[in-house]
């Protein structure tokens, strides 16, 4: 498509909180997307955007978080589907009048003498945007979400409860986002960052009721504490589940605390006791 209607208020409500370098963002990527009608390929998204450092860089994972949806394709944003969807009876209308030479000329009643040129009011009407589509002229990042929806969903990971993680995918669900590996593999990126475990991470995510979620926009009190340590919400979550499933294997990783020691004086051997 080399044009599609830009409604200003319906931009504005969405994108009002995105800065100067976010909203160049977004407008690069509509673009792109609206003049080759396709699936943007993620390692030619910093190219369309000209991000060219990682702030730039970071602007750009930003509005595709929050904007569009990454499929096996790539990613799509389903209202601009909706607009090439519907756009195309007349691309194909205005394609097939070219090919004849341009508009028809309208006859008089009496069909001898063609109407005037300079009459705009006797020219063909455009094609009318209610036109019925097949299924073959919807574009193939149109069908991609239908497809999607129909696949199987992720499982639920072993760090988070089973009804925190059908919150989470029904909140997704609603605001029409795609779930992935990666898209799980970011929050938990995210979470670490927060301090905070997978699962801590997403039910602040559910109580907001966001489309997506950074660590940077929460807000102290939903922020976990470094440890001392200096490890992560991740690692900790890791250690306190290899404790569990394997105490044996716990006891003997470094820093863990060393095991009592006792004398069978009956036998004479050294024997160690496990910590309780």
């Amino acid at each position: 498509m080399n044009f599609y209607k830009r409604f200003i208020g319906d931009i504005t409500a969405k994108t009002g909180g995105l800065s100067m370098s976010r909203m160049g963002a977004y407008d690069r990527l509509l673009d792109h997307y609206f003049s080759t009608e396709q699936p943007i390929a993620p390692d030619e998204v910093y190219s369309i955007c000209r991000a060219m450092n990682k702030q730039e860089r970071t602007d750009v994972d930003h509005v595709l978080a929050r904007f569009w949806s990454l499929s096996h394709e790539g990613y799509t944003q389903s209202k601009a589907d909706e607009v090439i969807a519907k756009a195309l009876p007349l691309i194909e209308a205005a394609r097939a009048n070219g090919k004849k030479g341009g508009r028809p000329k309208k006859q008089n009643p009496d069909e001898t003498q063609p109407v005037s040129k300079n009459n705009p009011a006797e020219t063909q009407s455009e094609p009318s945007s209610k036109a019925t589509q097949s299924q073959s002229q919807i574009p193939t990042s149109a069908k991609v979400g239908k497809s999607d929806k129909r696949s199987s969903p992720l499982s639920c990971p072993d760090d988070v409860e089973q009804q925190t993680w059908t919150d989470w995918l029904d909140l997704r669900k609603r605001k029409k986002a795609n779930v992935s590996e990666t898209v799980v593999a970011g929050a938990r990126e995210q979470a670490a960052l927060a301090f905070l475990t997978l699962e801590q991470f997403l039910r602040v995510w559910c109580l907001r009721g966001s489309q997506g979620l950074f660590a940077d926009w929460l807000k102290p009190e939903e922020r976990g504490r470094p440890q001392q340590t200096g490890e992560t919400a991740w690692q900790r979550n890791r250690r306190e589940r290899v404790a569990d499933l394997a105490p044996g294997i716990a006891r003997q990783a470094p820093g863990a605390p060393a095991h009592p020691i006792t004398i069978d004086e009956g036998a004479g051997n050294v024997v160690a006791l496990a910590s309780r």
